[in-house]
């Protein structure tokens, strides 16, 4: 199946500015091609006769087998149509032809107001190939091998004596009916402003070759919805449906015509009446000038728009102060914003934003002062008073003005800056976690928080740990005088007690406990470890665990005066852990510690 159809090419074309199309012109007619033998016999019937044999599918071609008789005025036809609601310009038929016979003969029709009319009679008795022209103004043609007159069975010698054989057929057909084409969805042109893409649903029809393309025009811009290829007979879809947009940042701004029209595949390509309307477009935002309060210490300070919107014109405007909804106030096109409460120290952020009747938005923001004079306030200070040996040293500030600044932090420790080692969290607070127990005894703490205005708060404290008594000294053992030498006396004969001799008293033995009050937990939970010291005198006992076969010091717990000992642990993961507690030599018993 070939056609010569000329037409635009791709699904969508949009052309800017008075470009021309970029695509030849439609031709004045389409061609249709039959190259025989074909698998495709759309188009094609064939029609035979008694006493005339024919190929009926693929191929063409009618013959009067070898001693057939065949009666006078019989005729085999085979037959080419014209798409639907066209007609036939010329039809270039390529023919092989014989027809020794005197009375046989091959003859052109052509169909013409729904009847075959005759056209040009061929003979050769020796054979011949030719081309003819035929079918003017008809919706098929078709060639015919027709027996004039009776002729007997023993006047056919040969098969190939009274044959016609069709090699190609061209049929170049006339399309002179228009398409029609309307909006099926949204239509473009609408009484609103419009921006951005401009979008609709068409649907096109035609009755004869069918729709080649649609075109969407808007000012001197235009969009192309193309159809794609059909079959032999329908070169294009008697139907296309489809949406169609154009860009109108590419049009530009104003009032501008519109035109929706199809083209089919006809002569020169038919054109339906035009679909047309009116499209406003506006794709430039509104233009926005700010001026900032004059009065940098007022707590109700009034910013200063200025928008401006030529084509469409303004139609609303917001603001923000810190987020919040500000009041805005329009006169003479000048706009006003003003917090609605008073504001504190510090910087403070106006946003806003302006619309115009397109819906084209332009938003901004900025910042501005108000005069910070008021120094951070620190409102946690930890620990303070007696303490744990690992407690962390923190401070709590906040700043209502222009805000904290984190160089503005300083962290002192007897005397000691610590600010390096600290911790600084987003919600103002710094934390220094020590390294190793603080020491008995008292403990100062200096901090100092800074804003961003350069005002600074100094906030001091102390904490202390408890200071452990010094052990009692051990009691005094007496020793008994040795006997005299002289009057050595019998083991035998000693006597069984010693009436004066003072009782011998002998040192407890130390010892050190390790309890907990739930030995299976989950992992990551924590629990608590206690204990207490007998004769021994420690300021802090050792918590072991047992890493392979290996004791490793975990932490130092501090001990009380009346030798008590607390702390809490946690288990990070699931398994079992020995601990254990020691003083020097002194280890109390093994603790297994379960977590699931």
């Amino acid at each position: 199946m070939n056609t010569t159809l000329q037409r635009l090419c791709g699904s969508l074309l949009i052309i800017i500015g008075g470009l021309a199309l970029v695509a030849p012109a439609h031709g004045a007619d389409a061609t249709i091609s039959f190259q025989l033998p074909s698998g495709d016999t759309s188009g094609i019937t064939a029609q035979t006769a008694p006493g005339v044999a024919g190929c009926i599918s693929g191929c063409a071609w009618m013959r009067i087998p070898r001693g057939s008789a065949v009666s006078a005025r019989r005729q085999a036809m085979i037959a080419f149509s014209a798409p639907a609601g066209t007609t036939i310009v010329n039809a270039a038929i390529r023919v092989r032809y014989r027809t020794r016979n005197a009375a046989v003969s091959a003859h052109t029709q052509s169909r013409i107001g729904g009847r075959w009319i005759d056209g040009r009679r061929l003979r050769s008795a020796g054979g011949s190939t030719t081309t003819v022209n035929a079918g003017r103004g008809a919706t098929a043609v078709g060639i015919t091998l027709t027996a004039d007159g009776g002729v007997p069975a023993r006047a056919v010698k040969s098969d190939a004596e009274n044959a016609v054989s069709i090699e190609s057929v061209q049929l170049t057909v006339r399309d002179l009916a228009p398409p029609g084409v309307w909006w099926t969805g949204s239509d473009p042109a609408t009484d609103s402003w419009q921006r951005g893409t401009l979008c609709g649903s068409f649907e096109a029809r035609d009755v004869g070759l069918g729709v080649d393309h649609v075109d969407y025009a808007v000012g001197a811009a235009v969009a192309t919805v193309s159809a794609g290829a059909g079959t032999r007979l329908q070169p294009r879809p008697t139907s296309l449906g489809s949406g169609i947009c154009i860009d109108s940042a590419q049009v530009g701004d104003g009032t501008f015509g519109t035109s929706l029209t199809a083209v089919d595949a006809g002569a020169a390509g038919n054109r339906s009446a035009a679909v047309t309307g009116l499209v406003r477009i506006d794709n430039t935002a509104p233009v926005v000038a700010y001026q900032a309060p004059t009065d940098p210490e007022a707590r109700l300070p009034v910013a200063q728009l200025t928008v401006a919107d030529s084509t469409s014109g303004v139609e609303r405007i917001a603001a923000t102060i810190d987020g919040l909804p500000a009041v805005v106030h329009t006169t003479n096109g000048v706009t006003t914003v003003a917090p609605i409460a008073p504001l504190l120290d510090g910087t403070h952020r106006i946003a806003w934003e302006a619309a115009d009747l397109a819906g084209n938005v332009t938003a901004g923001a900025e910042i501005f002062g108000v005069a910070d004079t008021t120094a951070p306030t620190i409102d946690e200070a930890l620990p303070q008073g007696v303490s744990t040996a690992m407690a962390p040293v923190s401070a709590h500030a906040i700043d209502t003005g222009a805000g904290l600044s984190a160089d503005g932090w300083r962290l002192a420790i007897d005397g000691i800056d610590v600010t390096g080692a600290a911790e600084l969290s987003a919600t103002g607070t710094i934390t220094y976690l020590p390294s190793r127990p603080w020491s008995e005894g008292d403990h100062a703490v200096r901090v100092t928080a800074g804003d961003r205005s350069g005002n600074r708060t100094v906030r001091s404290w102390t904490f202390s740990l408890p200071i452990t008594p010094p052990p009692p000294a051990p009691p005094v053992v007496p020793v008994a005088p040795p006997a005299p030498a002289a009057d050595t006396v019998s083991p035998m004969d000693a006597p069984a007690t010693t009436p004066d001799a003072a009782p011998v008293t002998r040192p407890a033995a130390p010892s050190l406990t390790l309890r907990a009050a739930v030995v299976r937990l989950r992992a990551g939970g924590r629990l608590r470890l206690h204990g207490s010291l007998a004769a021994l005198s420690a300021r802090s006992v050792r918590i072991e665990a047992r890493v392979g076969t290996t004791w490793r010091l975990v932490v130092r717990v501090p001990v009380a005066a009346d030798g008590r000992y607390a702390i809490s642990v946690r288990l990070p993961q699931s398994g079992g852990y020995d601990v254990r507690a020691r003083v020097g030599r002194t280890i109390s018993k093994p603790l297994h510690l379960t977590a699931r």
